[in-house]
């Protein structure tokens, strides 16, 4: 049977397409916002930073260092876990240390019980699927150049779930998280932590920036957030 005949799959590809269609809708209304809408809250002072050290080549790929000492380089500078595992939870590790005091904003919603924080002047826009939590897309207000970040939480179908598909994980106290280091396309600097708990759902975060400099302004703020995501009773 084909694939777009199985309503499995029809109601994954109808589910994504949903959340580009909204997705690129919202931005367009934001980036039509009066500049009197207020200061982007970007959050405090964080010392979070993931990109491994790459940079961006003529096909526009993050070149990953040559050898095994740039790499431990690159990992020493950027503050990337040196092995595969870390373990996390309370004991320290990839959001140990991460100020979240900057996010006085606070998303809460009441099917699938998530709560995140957000930085003020920042706004949402969230999607419901069966009358259940499906997807929630932050915008922040512009910088200076006129880029507009966003964070987007999707909630996945936790048979899709292939660990093998990153190089990274941390043992939280309540989930696991896995991740790679940011992809490049075509001037996009994406970054996704995939979130796997013991719950019916998973959830993956995105962050999606235009251009180096201002992804790097704006990763710290992400990881912020995902220390403040919760789900469920936790």
């Amino acid at each position: 049977m084909s694939a777009f005949k199985n309503p499995k799959y029809t109601g994954i590809i109808g589910s994504l397409l949903l959340h580009a269609v909204v997705i690129a809708a919202f931005i367009l209304a934001t980036t039509m916002r009066s500049d009197s809408d207020g200061m982007l809250g970007r959050g405090g002072n964080y010392q979070v930073d993931m990109m491994g050290g790459g940079v961006g080549d003529a096909n526009n790929q993050i070149t990953p260092p040559k050898d095994e000492q740039q790499l431990k380089d690159a990992d020493a500078n950027t503050g990337l876990p040196t092995t595969q595992t870390e373990q996390t939870g309370d004991g320290g590790g990839l959001l140990a240390g991460i100020d979240t005091s900057g996010l006085p904003g606070q998303y809460v919603e009441e099917t699938l019980h998530v709560r995140i924080r957000y930085p003020v002047g920042w706004s949402f826009m969230d999607q419901n699927k069966k009358n259940k939590l499906d997807g929630v897309t932050f915008l922040g207000t512009p910088t200076s150049t006129g880029v507009i970040p966003y964070i987007h939480i999707d909630v996945q179908e936790k048979f899709m779930f292939n660990p093998d598909r990153y190089k990274r994980k941390s043992e939280e106290k309540n989930y696991t998280m896995y991740y790679n280091d940011p992809e490049l396309l075509e001037g996009q600097y994406t970054q996704t932590i995939y979130i796997h708990t013991e719950t019916d759902e998973d959830y993956a975060i995105k962050l999606i920036v235009k251009g180096e400099s201002d992804f790097r302004e704006f990763q710290p703020v992400f990881f912020a957030m995902i220390k403040t995501f919760k789900y469920g009773n936790y």
